[in-house]
């Protein structure tokens, strides 16, 4: 019989916590990285290095950290739109694609399922994906601070990065050279917490995101919008839909459009992004629609800074470092990242109980990469030693999900079945090269020209996955809910590796059956407990020290929950316990120190609650909390119960938003305000539990005003980090911290018609 067994240390819970929760009205009841942060531009083609293997600790695959830093050694659905209700100034979902791939209601999904709407997004002006994401439970979206590159996020502890990011429920990163989706074109984002193969085949087990784009309408709707803020930043966009003149309403178009010029924190770095979505909808006949989609994104910034320990998290005696400390070379580091992409989402209606639905999407990517980055500080805790990078790399990723789904009526049992085909392909062409670089002093620095790179490594590599699913949504006299699901995935990798004096072919095939299932109970004033387990896998690429190729990781959870929501869906409340164990984890093999071993085992328990509440009069709540208890439970390093780095331990976030309702105070009407607040616990500086980042709270604010005619016009002011708090967002080692972002204000003006 399965037991969950939680030791809550109320030590660990933070002071104003039960202070949050009286206020709401609530009452409730891993992975973990390297010491060496590795490069997720390379996580699925990197050889393994026998020899950098002798020192290597306890680390998940594919959550190896953050992906931006070279080796130091040599080679290495298309679901409809969501039912939604205007509460205000805020939108609360009462449905999400992300669980189950069919319309099931959020209430009767059997596992912890949250959703981000697009109104949420706007009221904060948020910037990323990352952004959007921080008042979500179970959720660090901000596991290295200010990064412009990439939205580096943990669920339930674990990276998902690589292997949990996906868009209209098809796989967008390949954990390769990292594409990313610009936040402006989304309608939502959903968040699925806990393992998730069973629907979408190789996915870590802490969750997943997905990314649902702003479709086409028939009603019209305009919107161009200018944003200037802190660091000279300056942004337009546009947003433009509606019914195609002379298609006789039989097709809908839109476009989304967004151009940033803009510098950061960090001195150097920009963040320039072009970024433009045509779609169209064509109503082919009553039961047919087909779905365009396409996009195109150019990113000009720079890699990430690998402040050292000492000047940031702990004491240094020469000082400390500033947050807009570069510690690059001006003349070599870049990030250049050109994407484009097209694909569809069709469906036919065969009645109104079956559907047939197919997806489709290539993505093409190419990335210019070059940085200089530290690798150590000197003895004279004043100089850090660098090394120069550079990298080209081009690559194309195929997704396409094809699906049959069906309901089923014969009272009192009701079943919704869902069957399956998903594939996946990414093709890789790459080439890299790195040398010593020049010291720097980062109190003082005189930054000097770096030595040429030679391009001294060339891989292509081509990864592909094939997965056939099934599920069964059971509904007994709409009380009893029942979920089960399961899933088989052919995956293969094949890469080749060539250098000046050899070319190496690896290859692997992995063959794996995940399931779940869960149960639940409707009560009739809006309540659903349920519990739930689930499986997971997540492939690990290269080889041993014998030339065997690794075996996947797996995942595995217990859940138990319940959700609430009144019959008027004017909020949704959540709370959950879950057990997430990750084992098959790589980790130095204590007879032979250059080979790898799979035995680790990494887990982590944990309690989320979350609520979105609509109080009446124009005020709306967003609330979360999310307690985690992780710990390595299998080490050949000595590191048996410790905690894992970049894993807070509390997590809470709390918002709120007031509209002036019409009549109330007639000369404000149109003022809106929002306040924030985040608490994101102390975090271990490594898996040795040595030193740890300390705990931080960060408050964001928000005002607006809207008037015109209909309310055409808005201007308004968001600020994130409002009293300027610096504060290191997290370290992994003592040569790799990171600082969170500083105070950003952002100005805007929109007109919507």
């Amino acid at each position: 019989m399965l037991a969950l067994r939680f030791s809550l240390d109320v030590k660990t819970v933070p002071k104003f916590l039960l202070g949050s929760a009286a206020m709401t009205g609530l009452l409730a009841g891993h992975a973990y990285a390297a010491n060496a942060r590795h490069v997720r531009a390379r996580a699925p083609q990197q050889v393994v290095n026998k020899a950098a293997t002798a020192t290597a600790p306890l680390s998940p695959s594919g959550a190896s950290g953050k992906a931006s830093r070279p080796p130091l050694h040599g080679a290495p659905a298309a679901a409809k739109p969501e039912s939604i209700n205007v509460l205000g100034r805020r939108m609360v979902a009462t449905s999400a694609s992300a669980g189950t791939k069919t319309d099931t209601p959020l209430l009767e999904t059997t596992q912890s399922v949250s959703v981000v709407t697009r109104a949420f997004m706007t009221e904060r002006l948020v910037q990323s994906i990352g952004e959007a994401l921080r008042y979500a439970p179970g959720v660090n979206p901000d596991t290295y601070g200010a990064d412009s590159r990439f939205d580096w996020i943990r669920i339930r502890g674990f990276d998902v990065t690589t292997y949990g990011m996906y868009l209209d429920g098809m796989r967008l990163t390949a954990g390769t050279t990292g594409p990313v989706q610009e936040q402006y074109g989304l309608d939502r984002v959903e968040v699925l917490n806990g393992p998730s193969s069973v629907l979408y085949g190789q996915a870590a087990p802490g969750g997943l995101v997905n990314m649902v784009s702003k479709k086409p309408s028939s009603t019209p709707y305009h919107e161009l919008q200018f944003v200037a803020g802190s660091w000279a930043r300056y942004q337009g966009q546009f947003d433009m839909t509606g019914s195609i003149p002379g298609t006789g309403g039989s097709v809908d178009g839109r476009v989304v459009g967004l151009v940033r010029d803009a510098d950061t924190q960090v001195h150097y770095v920009k963040d320039n992004r072009i970024y433009v979505a045509p779609s169209f909808t064509w109503h082919i006949t009553p039961k047919d629609d087909f779905t365009f989609l396409s996009s195109y994104l150019h990113d000009h910034t720079s890699g990430d800074q690998f402040y050292p320990a000492y000047g940031t998290a702990l004491y240094n005696p020469n000082g400390k470092l500033s947050t807009s400390s570069f510690l690059g070379s001006p003349d070599l580091d870049k990030w250049d990242r050109n994407q484009y992409a097209v694909g569809f989402l069709y469906e036919h209606r065969f009645n109104s109980n079956w559907r047939f639905q197919q997806s489709f999407r290539y993505l093409g990517l190419d990335l210019n990469w070059s940085q200089a980055y530290s690798t150590s500080l000197s003895a004279d805790m004043i100089h850090i030693n660098r090394l120069a990078f550079r990298e080209v790399a081009s690559g194309q990723l195929y997704t396409s999900d094809s699906r049959l789904v069906g309901h089923i009526h014969t009272r009192p049992v009701d079943q919704t079945v869902l069957l399956g085909f998903d594939y996946s392909r990414y093709d890789l062409a790459q080439d890299y090269g790195y040398t010593t670089g020049t010291q720097l002093n980062i109190f003082n620095p005189v930054y000097t020209i770096q030595p040429a790179i030679k391009m001294t490594t060339h891989i292509v590599q081509q990864s592909e996955q094939k997965g056939l699913y099934f599920q069964d949504q059971i509904k007994i006299t709409d009380r009893i809910l029942v979920n089960l699901g399961g899933r088989y995935d052919w995956t293969n990798t094949a890469t080749l590796t060539t250098t000046s004096s050899s070319a190496v072919t690896s290859g692997q095939n992995n063959g794996v059956f995940t399931y779940r299932g869960g149960i639940g109970y409707l009560f009739p004033f809006g309540l659903m407990a349920y519990a739930s387990y689930a499986r997971s896998f997540q492939p690990v690429t290269g080889v041993n020290f014998y030339g065997q190729a690794f075996k996947p990781t797996y995942g595995k959870q217990v859940e138990v929950g319940a959700k609430y929501q009144p019959k008027d869906k004017s909020s949704f409340l959540t709370a959950s316990l879950f057990d997430l164990t990750q084992t098959n984890v790589s980790q130095t093999d204590p007879s032979n120190a250059l080979n790898t071993i799979q035995t680790g085992e990494v887990r982590v328990k944990g309690f989320e609650t979350s609520a979105n509440v609509s109080l009446g009069s124009g005020f709306d709540l967003v609330f979360a909390y999310t307690y985690l208890d992780p710990v390595i439970r299998k080490s050949t390093i000595g590191q048996n119960g410790k905690r894992p780095t970049l894993i807070p331990r509390n997590t809470v976030s709390l918002w709120g938003d007031y509209q002036v309702q019409p009549g109330l105070v007639p000369a404000l009407t149109g003022l809106g305000v929002g306040m924030g607040m985040r608490y994101i616990g102390n975090i271990e500086g490594d898996n040795n539990d040595t030193f740890a980042t300390p705990a931080v709270t960060l408050f964001d604010a928000a005002v607006h005003y809207d008037f015109g005619r209909s309310n055409r016009w808005r201007i308004g002011l968001n600020i994130n980090n409002l009293f300027d708090k610096t504060y290191v967002a997290s370290c992994s080692g003592t040569t790799t911290c990171y600082y969170g972002q500083r105070r950003r204000l952002l100005g805007s003006v929109r007109a919507s018609w």
